[in-house]
């Protein structure tokens, strides 16, 4: 069965989440209330549940053009999203490399004043 075809998917509201069932397959998902919880849910291209870490943080810039974040949670397989603040300018932040592991660095589109707050999710 496609993802896209979700006519059996059967979802359980619970007082800590839900039991999902999709083609048969049943599993528990506890999703953020208020917080960014540690699990994140999705379909593979076969209609399977896949789980995932989530971690979300926010760091406050630098003011620098690149910037080096530490987190053990980083991996070569990582996807990170970012979101910039600052309500006086629009910056854009970009993903420059990752050290698995580690950390990753962000390249600024201009120098962030250090009062701006980059956050970022960690998706692996």
């Amino acid at each position: 069965t496609a993802a896209a075809d979700l006519t059996t998917v059967d979802i359980e509201g619970k007082s800590n989440g839900f039991i999902i069932t999709v083609n048969g397959k049943k599993d528990t998902f506890i999703p953020p209330i208020g917080t960014i919880g540690d699990k994140i849910l999705g379909f593979d291209a076969a209609g399977n549940i896949v789980k995932g870490v989530l971690k979300k943080e926010k760091i406050v810039c630098a003011g620098t053009r690149t910037q080096v974040i530490n987190n053990s949670n980083v991996s070569s397989n990582s996807t990170i999203l970012l979101s910039y603040q600052d309500p006086s300018r629009i910056i854009y932040p970009a993903i420059l490399s990752i050290n698995p592991g580690v950390s990753f660095t962000v390249q600024f589109s201009s120098i962030p004043p250090t009062s701006a707050i980059l956050h970022y999710t960690i998706i692996d």
